[in-house]
């Protein structure tokens, strides 16, 4: 399963260690524990999980508005989310990948 999100602003939010960004869905279902891939160059590319999906309300805001919470560990990754926030940008979603198996 997969969906497109379209960018329209970011914005941190360092007391929950989360980068929102905040969008449109134009295709699909987004929910909390799919991966955000983020073109890095041609046939690479970036993930991050998913942590939530909120609706945003108010002043200027679209009833389809909604944020994508993606958590961060440091500030290495926050700065990384930061530079993915290109407004306009469409961005795939994708389901989480399978762990992989562990035999003994």
């Amino acid at each position: 399963m997969t969906a497109v999100f379209r960018v329209a602003d970011s914005f941190d939010l360092p007391s929950r260690r989360s980068f929102v960004l905040r969008g449109e869905i134009l295709a699909g279902e987004v929910r909390a524990g799919m991966l955000l891939h983020v073109p890095l160059n041609r046939g690479f590319d970036a993930t991050a999980l998913i942590s939530a999906v909120e609706a945003i309300d108010g002043p200027g805001f679209s009833p389809a508005t909604v944020a994508l919470v993606l958590r961060y560990e440091d500030r290495v990754e926050q700065e990384f989310l930061a530079d993915w926030a290109t407004v306009g940008e469409e961005l795939l979603i994708g389901a989480p990948e399978p762990s992989p198996r562990r035999f003994r």
